[in-house]
């Protein structure tokens, strides 16, 4: 196991602790629904880091949307070169 799986499992129980402290009321903390989300989340994890579909799946998601900014990207500064460029077009707008 990794130091940084550790340090995670330590984080996690270190934040619930201080949780716990600082409940008002300690007997109303449903204790399933947060091992349920623990586990759930660690699943989560073991499938998207291990199961190659699914990694792969996440790339092609991610550059897809990395081209997506990078075209807004490009289309905010050719509007944004425009006002720098015709100042009369900024006056216009802002007296519609």
């Amino acid at each position: 196991m990794s130091t940084l799986a550790i340090q995670s499992f330590f984080g996690f129980f270190f934040l619930l602790g201080i949780a716990f402290i600082c409940s008002e009321n300690k007997k109303a903390i449903n204790w399933r629904l947060i091992l349920t989300a623990f586990v759930a989340q660690n699943c989560l994890f073991l499938i998207i880091h291990y199961v190659p579909i699914v990694n792969s799946g996440l790339h092609v998601l991610s550059g897809g949307l990395l081209k997506f900014m990078d075209y807004a990207n490009k289309g905010l500064a050719l509007f944004l070169v425009d006002w720098l460029i015709h100042p009369k077009l900024v006056l216009y707008l802002l007296l519609l």
